[in-house]
């Protein structure tokens, strides 16, 4: 038996006679097999000089290695590269140095492709390289790669960073975009549109809309639908799914070219925007292709003049007598094993039904690199780990986004412990944490096939609205409810 196999290894995928996953714990064996068949490399591409060339263009989270269930030993690695989430294909390599039959190499690589269809709904391979015991099968589809002609009178492409600088120094919070395009109207500049938060796996996105502030209000007004409705038969016909846009309630020059638009009101997040000392709900629009548009009566926006700064979440939270939340910074104080938590959190999520486990990294945990994980340190000031009284791993508690005075929370239990009434107790000690620092307002995301989640949630909040088909897992997309508990004491603050 293969120590390290024993002691390290964590299984991701599982087929009859392999376990798939960690693959920096045979990252020596892995680098062994690239350069004893670097002359096969070579014909897959001829960038592939040496074993850096290729370990860099195989995404960590798509390569894995591969271990025999029997002997519990190492039979080689695979990975996809080249993924063009835009045309949903990609490349796959298969490597092995054991004499594997043809049933068993298709046993694994059709495991793979299952995981990478859930992941990224990937079904088409540019190429399919397979190199196991010293030879070497190619199988290459001729792809032509769509390119879908766009013309229009108030979109132009090719924008210089020039022009995005342009929209910061204005005040605008501009985020890394993707389709971005330059609204003009004759030689105008008038703004800049594109998507954020693109996720082609659940084939959704965010829009963002930034017009020029020196533009007359009503001159955007009749022009602003005319430009985001040719901009969504873009997007559309580039084969995403749901756009959706948030637009806080005193930004009318914005928020009335998108209700005049084909776009649909969904949800109001209150307390979820803030400018200055103003505190207001975020109005969500969505549009997917061939929807039923309705316009539908926005509530009333709240706005609250609210002075008390937002303050740190306590980093220990007791939960009742057999739970306690720890946040990651006091991990090392209290010489908390994280290796221990890592390891229980990845074999909940694998028995987690209806949730897909990437293969270099989870949602949470990162592996560091030669089968070492440990946690990001980007997750630090909003995740909680769950712990019972012996300290063992019972699961997360996560603030994922934090919007003027509104955070979004997500809890997530191991099999074991869920329908027991700590999901509830954990919700709502996080609301009660929120209020004590300064939030207004929590919200929680909750897919539809994720039943028990959304029957505690109706007891604990209001139901805001539903993204339509923007979560993508097992085949299908699903809907994303919106719940939000507003802090009781926010009418306090209206002066």
């Amino acid at each position: 038996m293969d120590y390290v196999s024993s002691n390290k290894f964590i299984k991701k995928l599982e087929s009859k006679n392999f376990q798939i996953g960690s693959f920096d714990v045979y990252l020596e064996k892995s680098k062994g097999l690239i350069n004893s068949n670097l002359e096969y490399f070579k014909r897959i591409r001829k960038s592939f000089l040496s074993e850096d060339d290729v370990l860099k263009n195989l995404p960590t989270i798509y390569r894995a290695s591969i271990v025999d269930k029997e002997s519990n030993e190492y039979v080689g690695f695979i990975s996809a590269y080249d993924v063009n989430n835009q045309n949903k294909k990609a490349s796959l390599i298969f490597v092995s140095d054991n004499n594997l039959s043809n049933e068993q190499i298709n046993e694994i690589i059709d495991e793979y492709k299952k995981f990478i269809y859930d992941d990224l709904a990937i079904s088409t391979y540019e190429d399919i390289s397979i190199i196991s015991d010293k030879d070497y099968i190619n199988e290459h589809n001729d792809i032509k790669t769509s390119v879908i002609s766009f013309q229009s009178n108030y979109l132009k492409d090719n924008i210089d960073s020039k022009i995005i600088d342009k929209y910061k120094d204005m005040g605008y919070v501009v985020p890394n975009l993707s389709f971005i395009k330059e609204i003009v109207d004759g030689n105008r500049s008038i703004g800049i549109i594109g998507l954020s938060n693109l996720i082609w796996s659940n084939n959704r996105a965010n829009l963002n809309v930034f017009f020029d502030k020196g533009v007359d209000d009503k001159y955007i007004e009749q022009l602003g639908p005319m430009v985001i409705d040719e901009y969504l038969d873009y997007i559309h016909q580039n084969k995403l799914h749901n756009v959706s846009i948030a637009v806080s309630g005193s930004d009318s020059k914005l928020l009335q070219a998108v209700e005049n638009s084909n776009m649909d009101f969904y949800a109001a997040i209150p307390f979820a925007s803030r400018t200055g000392n103003i505190v207001e709900s975020n109005y969500l629009f969505q549009h997917y292709p061939n929807m039923n548009h309705e316009s539908l009566l926005k509530p009333d926006n709240k706005m609250i003049i609210d002075d008390t700064p937002i303050t740190e979440l306590d980093d220990v939270m007791k939960l009742n007598n057999a739970f306690i939340a720890i946040s990651p910074r006091l991990f090392e104080e209290r010489n908390i094993d994280v290796q221990k938590i890592v390891k229980g959190h990845i074999n909940a999520l694998q028995h987690r039904p209806n949730f897909s486990i990437p293969l270099g990294e989870d949602k949470y945990m990162l592996q560091e690199g030669n089968g070492k994980y440990g946690i990001s340190k980007a997750v630090l000031n909003y995740q909680y780990i769950i712990f019972d009284n012996n300290l063992d791993y019972c699961g997360i508690a996560s603030i994922l986004r934090r919007n003027g005075k509104n955070a979004e929370i997500e809890v997530g239990l191991k099999p074991t412990l869920q329908h027991q009434g700590l999901g509830k107790i954990i919700t709502e000690e996080f609301y009660k944490q929120l209020f004590k620092h300064g939030y207004m307002s929590a919200t929680s995301a909750v897919f539809d096939f994720n039943n028990p989640s959304n029957r505690l949630i109706t007891k604990l909040a209001n139901y805001n609205g539903t993204r339509i088909e923007s979560y993508y897992i097992n085949g299908k997309l699903w809907d994303m409810h919106f719940y939000t508990k507003t802090n009781e004491n926010a009418t306090a603050y209206n002066k």
